[in-house]
């Protein structure tokens, strides 16, 4: 699933609004903003972001854990000679010690690891919240504009699903789909930059 990824999901109270609503405009637009989000050049600049720290965070938290099996095998050898008969009394006394000092600290930082983790896991969740909230607000104030200059008194979003996975918007005229307009427009001077998507696979392929 993209990292900044949009679906549309309404109940069937908003459906029957949006049908008649519909109705009783002549002037109705459509839009697929599904493909509007992740066609738009700004939302693979944001994903590229996330997934740099992503990456940072994955990388940060490896080194910590090698670090944290390193203790966990000092501690062990530590436990294995304080029973070692080879070894005096006192020094398997001073092993013991050593091994529990050393499972101590390995304790300490298996604690400090994982809320290091769960800290760093939200912090990542609320900037891809805070980002994706404020490209789909960008996104809207743009479309409403576009479509008020082309006339469109209503604008219904034909990638909305229902709670049946069904589309929302089931038959439409598509000459009044104004999704890849919409996208020109956004991406303009920027075209070197729209994120390359793949295509979906089609019956029969793998």
């Amino acid at each position: 699933m993209s990292l900044l990824r949009m679906r549309s999901v309404l109940a069937a109270g908003a459906v029957a609004g949006l049908a008649c609503a519909a109705m009783a405009q002549d002037n109705v637009g459509y839009v697929d903003m599904n493909k509007v989000f992740e066609g738009y050049y700004r939302t693979a600049k944001e994903e590229a972001g996330l997934k740099a720290q992503e990456e940072l965070y994955k990388q940060h938290f490896e080194g910590l854990g090698k670090g944290i099996e390193e203790l966990k095998k000092k501690r062990d050898a530590l436990a294995e000679e304080a029973v070692n008969v080879a070894l005096s009394a006192e020094a398997r006394a001073q092993k013991k010690d050593e091994a529990t000092v050393a499972d101590r600290l390995y304790v300490e930082k298996q604690g400090e690891f994982r809320k290091s983790y769960v800290e760093k896991r939200n912090e990542l969740r609320q900037e891809y919240m805070r980002k994706r909230d404020a490209l789909v607000k960008e996104l809207l104030a743009q479309m409403q504009a576009f479509a008020k200059g082309k006339g469109y008194d209503t604008v219904m979003d034909v990638s909305g699903r229902t709670q049946n996975d069904l589309p929302v918007v089931m038959v439409y005229p598509k000459e009044r789909e104004f999704t890849d307009a919409f996208l020109q427009e956004m991406n303009k001077g920027h075209e070197d930059e729209v994120p390359k998507r793949d295509a979906p696979a089609t019956a029969g392929q793998p």
